[in-house]
């Protein structure tokens, strides 16, 4: 439809509200935090809401399947249950990071790493990193967030979605149609064509299942997204 698939993807993800986040879970992990109007933030991108009356702000980070993905293979199948309160930090550089830092030269780091922890452990230790850096982009928007829509193919993978909520302390609602970049270019296409009328997105964005925050894991997740934002700063 001759647009960014993020763009498309926002469209049709019903983040229709002043503090609706949306989190594309794809190979890129991208934060879109819903505004009612512009906003400036050293690092992150700006821009009109797909529908128009707000803004959005956020931008895109390595952190998403690639590194998820990464940390799948390199630890093998992931044992369960898990001890909320044992749990190492990754630092997700494995790639250079994007939003908010734009610095490809950093590189990742496994921190509180010991005998005790296994391949579970370590694959949470993934998915917290993701979350945690979910967690500050929305902080450094400012905006008094509500909720989180969530796209993409990350979607399917529970422990990452259940992650998200635990590290963010807000539900995850996941959208009915994971694949929201090529419904969103769909729906574009239909208004272009003039099949469909611009108000008439509300009936393409749809909700599925709700991941809530686990109460037995928001202390422990707490702790360790602070230990995390000092680990894990750099120099802007």
């Amino acid at each position: 439809a001759g647009m960014a698939d993020a763009w498309a993807e926002a469209t049709v993800a019903g983040i229709n509200s002043p503090g609706d986040v949306m989190v594309i879970c794809g190979t890129t992990l991208i934060v879109w935090c819903v505004l009612d109007g512009p906003s400036l933030v050293p690092g992150m991108w700006s821009i009109p809401h797909p529908l128009g009356t707000l803004n959005i702000l956020g931008g895109a980070s390595n952190a998403g399947g690639m590194f998820v993905n990464w940390v799948r293979r390199a630890v093998g199948a992931a044992s369960l249950p898990i001890d909320p309160g044992n749990v190492p930090l990754f630092v997700p550089y494995l790639k250079g990071e994007r939003t908010p830092v734009h610095d490809i030269s950093l590189r990742a780091s496994i921190h509180g790493l010991d005998i005790s922890h296994d391949g579970g452990a370590i694959m949470r230790a993934g998915y917290e990193s993701s979350a945690f850096v979910a967690r500050r982009l929305i902080e450094l928007s400012g905006v008094p967030r509500t909720r989180i829509v969530a796209s993409g193919g990350g979607t399917h993978d529970e422990q990452w979605m259940q992650s998200l909520a635990d590290c963010t302390g807000l539900p995850v609602d996941l959208v009915a149609v994971p694949e929201g970049a090529a419904l969103g270019a769909a729906w574009h296409a239909r208004v272009l064509a003039g099949l469909d009328a611009k108000q008439d997105v509300l009936r393409w964005s749809k909700h599925g299942r709700r991941y809530e925050p686990d109460a037995q894991w928001a202390e422990a997740c707490e702790e360790r997204y602070q230990r995390w934002l000092t680990l894990a700063a750099v120099d802007h």
